[in-house]
């Protein structure tokens, strides 16, 4: 109600934030920082592994990297993992910022899981991977597959096997 007017990058708030403060909402496209997401605009990673995540912990999230690293090591940086039900995956480290776009450019599988808790269908990263020249492996979204296209612009999946699999290929 303090506001002239709202800006979100997801849809459902814009349908929401209306009816509940009765200020006009936009939906604004995400994007990426052309000066920062870029290769050699950071420092680059002292062990670099060849799939990574970067991102919070959700039960969604720990239950995709729990079946993808029964066959592959995967390393993962983020916040509040220290609420996983794997013990293997309690101790995870936040990724300097500074390390973010070479962590990116080093691996080759970067994996993109949403937040449910805010309703995701794409996120920064989903952007940011690819400027960065990193290989975006998504989870599935008509946002995703109407920006990349399934096997065109990223890969995409829908759930844990067909995660494990496009792994495996790619």
């Amino acid at each position: 109600r303090f506001y002239d007017l709202y800006l979100s990058t997801n849809r459902w708030n814009v349908l929401e934030i209306p009816s509940r403060y009765g200020v006009p909402t936009i939906r604004s496209g995400m994007g990426y920082d052309a000066d920062f997401h870029r290769v050699g605009s950071s420092h680059e990673i002292s062990e670099p592994a060849e799939i990574i995540f970067i991102g919070h912990w959700e039960p969604h999230s720990e239950a995709f990297l729990t079946a993808l690293m029964r066959d592959q090591p995967v390393r993962i940086w983020g916040n509040h993992w220290h609420k996983a039900a794997s013990p293997e995956l309690r101790d995870v480290q936040i990724l300097p910022s500074d390390r973010y776009v070479s962590a990116i450019a080093e691996a080759r599988i970067a994996l993109c899981f949403l937040s449910r808790r805010n309703r995701n269908e794409s996120t920064g990263r989903s952007f940011e991977i690819p400027a960065i020249g990193g290989f975006l492996l998504a989870e599935r979204t008509p946002e995703h597959e109407y920006l990349y296209g399934d096997g065109i612009g990223a890969g995409l999946f829908s759930d844990a096997a067909e995660l494990v699999s496009k792994v495996k290929y790619y």
